[in-house]
C-alpha cells in the first residue's frame, strides 16, 4: 500500500469515525428532543385533563344552579297563581253575597269612609236595582253620626260593585274592586303566610 493510499484510507476512517460521532450526537439530540416533547405533551395533556375536569365540574354546578333557579321560579309562579286564585275567589265571594249581607257590608265600609261633609253616594246600576228597603235611610244616619249628610244618587255609577262617595266634586272610590286592588299586596302576604308558613 502506497503512502497516498494510506493517507486516503486514514481520511476515510477519520470521516467514518466523525460520521459515526455525528450520527450518535444527532441520535442523542433526537432522543432528548423526543423525550422533552413527550414530557411537554404529557404535561399539556394533564393540564387539558385538569382543565376539562374543572370545566365539567363548573358546568355541572352551573347546570344544577340553573336547574334549581328554574325549579324555584316555577314553584314561585305556581304559588303566585294559587294566591291569585284565592284572592279572586274571595273577591267573587264578597261580590256575590246575598243582598242583605252585601249591603250590610257596604254600610260597614261606609262607616269607615264617611266624612263630616255634604255628599252623594253612588252605587252601580246593578246594586241600585237590588238595594234593600231602608238602605238610603241608614246611609243618611251613618253620615249624620259624623256630622255630615249623604244621599244615595238615583243614577248609577260605572263601577262593578261597592260605592263612590262624592264630596264637593272630589270622588272617593270605595268599590270592592278598588279596595281589593289597594290591598292586594297585603292580602298576598297574608295568604302566602297562611299557605306556606310550614316551609320555613
Amino acid at each position: 500500500m502506497t503512502g497516498l493510499e494510506k493517507i486516503i484510507e486514514q481520511i476515510l476512517m477519520d470521516a467514518q469515525t466523525k460520521a459515526q460521532e455525528n450520527i450518535s450526537q444527532a441520535k442523542a439530540q433526537a432522543d432528548s428532543i423526543l423525550a422533552e416533547a413527550r414530557l411537554q405533551a404529557q404535561n399539556q395533556a394533564e393540564s387539558i385533563r385538569k382543565k376539562s375536569a374543572l370545566d365539567m365540574e363548573n358546568y355541572k354546578k352551573s347546570a344544577a344552579s340553573a336547574n334549581d333557579l328554574y325549579r324555584r321560579t316555577e314553584v314561585l309562579k305556581a304559588k303566585q297563581e294559587v294566591i291569585s286564585q284565592i284572592i279572586r275567589a274571595a273577591y267573587e265571594n264578597v261580590c256575590n253575597r246575598e243582598p242583605d249581607s252585601y249591603f250590610a257590608m257596604l254600610e260597614t265600609l261606609l262607616g269607615k269612609n264617611v266624612q263630616a261633609l255634604d255628599g252623594i253616594l253612588y252605587l252601580s246600576e246593578k246594586d241600585l236595582m237590588r238595594m234593600p228597603e231602608g238602605f238610603a235611610d241608614r246611609v243618611s244616619e251613618i253620615a249624620k253620626s259624623v256630622g255630615g249628610t249623604l244621599t244615595v244618587s238615583p243614577t248609577g255609577k260605572a263601577i262593578e260593585n261597592g260605592f263612590v262617595l262624592v264630596y264637593g266634586g272630589v270622588e272617593d272610590n270605595c268599590s270592592i274592586k278598588a279596595l281589593f286592588d289597594a290591598k292586594r299586596d297585603e292580602m298576598q302576604d297574608v295568604v302566602n303566610e297562611i299557605l306556606y308558613r310550614r316551609e320555613a
